[in-house]
């Protein structure tokens, strides 16, 4: 039997696999730094078995900030389309930390190359072979992000202590509901949480409606460390960093005490309404 395309349309696969997608539409708010903290602190759990995607196909900073030089990326995807399953893995770049990524176009002019089939199609088959897809995303609500999180199991969405970025946020969740995308599991991370800007996170709740799930303090260290191309989780620089970014991994992680009672493969995040 020869391999299957990236263009079957076979169903996302069952819990506990995930693809997570980064959402945030406003630029500036932390978004890749929080894809790649994430994809590094699953990988240390779970070496081989993450695969983080830029889908922020004109000017993804994913390979920058994991000090990666890749040779093939989407685009090689999308011109060799279809593709089976093995084409797929040889796109991809590892990391030191065994992670896997996919990285987007060298260039910004062949973003235009790559459709939302050819996203759904390439998020459809890593699902079949990764335990968790991170997908990092370009601002705003374009066709190709509307159909990573038409795939997704769970969504992070990612605001900063700024009003911009909190309307922002309001209203790309209105959309999302308008246009029925509310089968992914939302999780609020809140960047730069402990900034001195007036601003009360209980009205940012109230605003957004929902609570904030993980908070990331503001520090110079995550600065240096993009700049360094080494994210919190691999270096472990700054202990506060690590921490919140340990309870992002946290929520996605298999609770030991439900599997030794026989209950389903659950992350602690299922175990409360989304």
């Amino acid at each position: 039997m020869g391999a299957a395309t990236l263009t079957a349309p076979d169903e996302v696969a069952v819990e506990p696999s995930r693809i997570i997608t980064i959402l945030s539409p406003k630029g500036g708010a932390g978004k890749t730094s929080s894809a790649t903290n994430l994809a590094v602190g699953l990988a240390k759990k779970f070496p081989r078995q993450v695969v983080l995607v830029d889908l922020d196909l004109q000017f993804g900073d994913v390979a920058s900030n994991l000090r990666l030089q890749p040779t093939t990326t989407m685009t090689d995807l999308s011109r060799a389309w279809p593709v089976d399953t093995t084409q797929m893995k040889l796109a991809l770049t590892s990391h030191p930390t065994g992670l896997y990524t996919l990285c987007g176009p060298l260039n910004p002019a062949e973003a235009d190359d790559i459709t939302a089939d050819h996203v759904t199609g390439v998020l459809r088959a890593l699902h079949r072979s990764f335990k968790y897809v991170v997908v990092d995303t370009d601002p705003g609500l374009s066709e190709r992000v509307l159909s990573a999180l038409d795939v997704s199991t769970d969504m992070v969405m990612i605001c900063s202590t700024e009003v911009p970025s909190i309307r922002g946020l309001k209203k790309a969740l209105e959309a999302l509901d308008v246009i029925g995308l509310t089968r992914a599991r939302r999780v609020l991370l809140l960047n730069r949480s402990n900034a001195k800007v007036g601003l009360d996170i209980d009205q940012l709740e109230r605003t957004i409606g929902r609570k904030v799930d993980v908070r990331v303090p503001s520090s110079i260290d995550m600065v240096l460390a993009t700049n360094d191309g080494i994210p919190i989780m691999e270096s472990g620089r700054n202990p506060d960093l690590v921490r919140a970014f340990e309870a992002l991994v946290d929520l996605f992680v298999p609770d030991p005490v439900a599997d030794l009672h026989g209950g389903k493969s659950a992350s602690r995040l299922f175990k409360r309404k989304a």
